[in-house]
């Protein structure tokens, strides 16, 4: 992979007042130059592999970000998808917490090799589904995300902190940003493989007891 430039048609509609007094909305157009280059991959899944990116992306801001598309090219077509999906997400984690076992979750437990008796059943306490949908919600929580998805996302981060300019400005103001970031992530991470091997228990507590029951 090579380093180019990328050229991006910004449009902003820009409100202007009439001599009559009227207002009318036009449409300012720009072209903003942005530098792309090659990033690699340092560790986990996918190490050694590129991709591409905005070359200063280690230390661009939402606010760099911003000058380069128009507030309503991000919102529409970044931050609203990913809101639906995190929303999505935390509504399926939610009603999870509050006791109802998904189709998913059925064949996961019929498919392992430790089975039990498993079958779907809706929400069984609605007080502690909004509970943990506020949580959730409050702090953009990574804990309903898979696994793959989370290792992923930690991987960017580190690969993100290792590429920070220690010599810009806000270097120490990214990185403890960035490291806290990878905290949060960790820590989801960790809850997930505890949900995971309590799965596991209880699979083998119903096997073990599924053998007394024929032995009596």
């Amino acid at each position: 992979m090579k380093s180019f430039e990328v050229e991006v048609e910004r449009v902003d509609k820009v409100e202007k007042k009439q001599p009559n007094g009227t207002v009318v909305v036009e449409e300012v157009k720009t072209i903003n130059k942005v530098p792309i280059a090659p990033v690699k991959i340092q560790k986990g899944r996918g190490q050694g592999s590129e991709y591409l990116a905005p070359k200063e992306l280690s230390t661009m801001g939402f606010k760099d970000f911003l000058r380069v598309f128009s507030e309503d090219d991000v919102w529409n077509k970044m931050l609203k998808p990913k809101i639906k999906q995190f929303c999505a997400t935390i509504t399926t984690e939610a009603s999870i917490d509050a006791g109802r076992v998904t189709a998913a979750m059925v064949k996961k437990a019929l498919s392992g090799k430790k089975k039990k008796i498993l079958e779907e059943r809706p929400i069984q306490d609605e007080e502690k589904f909004y509970a943990s949908f506020a949580k959730y919600f409050q702090t953009l929580s990574a804990k309903g995300e898979s696994l793959a998805g989370l290792t992923r996302q930690q991987n960017e981060l580190l690969m993100e902190l290792l590429g920070l300019d220690s010599k810009s400005k806000d270097y120490g103001t990214r990185s403890i940003a960035i490291l806290d970031e990878i905290r949060k992530v960790r820590e989801a991470i960790d809850e997930k493989k505890a949900d995971d091997s309590d799965d596991s228990g209880e699979d083998e507590e119903s096997e073990e007891s599924d053998k007394q029951a024929v032995a009596a």
